[in-house]
């Protein structure tokens, strides 16, 4: 996401439907994995149309997103539901594994206390 209408629409997404799981995936604009990634990822989004996704560029949109946390690797993925994160952290840039990754939030969720803040809470202000 490289516009702020976009990141607005993901903005009005994710506090109309805060039931729903939302996937964002979080990259640069320079990262030649995270460019061969997206392309899987949006394909990804196809699949689970129930599944809010969203690619954020951090050089764009991450500190609104993030706050005080830092992105070190590329992918780093993150799965939040109701406010809670199912997952935080860097993956292999393989799309098999987000996708098992997606599957298992069916199943009981313990939800790690690293990561960002509740999206709707962040962007509220």
């Amino acid at each position: 996401m490289d516009s702020e209408k976009s990141f607005q629409s993901f903005v009005d997404d994710i506090k109309a439907h805060e039931d729903k799981l939302v996937v964002v995936c979080f990259c640069a604009a320079w990262c030649r994995t995270c460019a061969k990634y997206e392309e899987d990822f949006s394909a990804l989004s196809q699949e689970f149309k129930d599944v809010i996704f969203a690619w954020i560029d951090i050089e764009v949109f991450g500190d609104e997103i993030l706050g005080d946390e830092e992105i070190e690797n590329f992918p780093t993925i993150l799965l939040q539901h109701q406010g809670k994160n199912a997952f935080f952290g860097t993956m292999l840039p393989m799309i098999s594994q987000l996708s098992r990754l997606i599957q298992s939030t069916t199943l009981p969720v313990t939800h790690p206390k690293e990561g960002p803040a509740d999206l709707v809470k962040l962007l509220q202000s």
